[in-house]
């Protein structure tokens, strides 16, 4: 995640998505996917049939690649969304909470992996997955709502430490300012 970070810094910085236009871009993005559903796909036939996913991890260079292509590709294209813009503040809930409220459901709601290898599974995991993260934004809505007071106090009194560090600061200068000056006087 750092890197891609990192990546994402770098091409605004040196304005790498400039090189690029949108149906190379695209070219790109279909190619690393088409190879690493390739791969995959062949690496899951080697080990019998089981799916194995080697090339679709976080640390793949396919999907490093597929990510900052589509960065890219979105710098390009004008786009503006209300709705993506507030599930967009709820990023950071779901990426805490998502494993953890999983398990809650598995456990103890619905035992939805006994559906694992029927034909209608990915159907079945992807409503897992959006009934997931609608709990973990309500989560964060509710968490946000109750601690919006303390939220209000708490820049209060940071705001009146930061004002009464900038005056012992500035004091502090004064003070230092005037044992130079005096210290000066004393030498001549």
């Amino acid at each position: 995640m750092l890197l891609l970070h990192f990546l994402g810094s770098y091409i605004r910085k040196y304005s790498l998505d400039e090189r690029f236009d949108k149906k190379s871009l695209l070219k790109i993005l279909i190619a690393t996917t088409a190879l690493n559903v390739l791969l995959n796909s062949l690496i899951s036939i080697a080990t019998g049939g089981k799916p194995h996913i080697p090339f679709a991890r976080d640390c793949s260079v396919f999907i490093v690649i597929e990510a900052t292509v589509l960065m890219m590709f979105f710098m390009k294209v004008e786009f503006h969304s209300d709705f993506i813009n507030r599930v967009a503040k709820h990023v950071f809930a779901v990426y805490l909470f998502e494993g953890a409220l999983r398990q809650i459901m598995q456990n103890i709601i619905f035992d939805y992996s006994i559906y694992e290898g029927e034909w209608y599974w990915p159907l079945v995991n992807i409503a897992i997955a959006l009934i997931a993260m609608v709990g973990c934004m309500s989560i964060d809505v509710l968490a946000q709502w109750i601690l919006r007071p303390f939220r209000k106090a708490v820049l209060k009194m940071l705001g009146g430490i930061i004002e009464n560090s900038q005056k012992i600061f500035i004091c502090c200068q004064r003070v230092t300012l005037a044992k130079s000056v005096s210290s000066d006087n004393e030498s001549d």
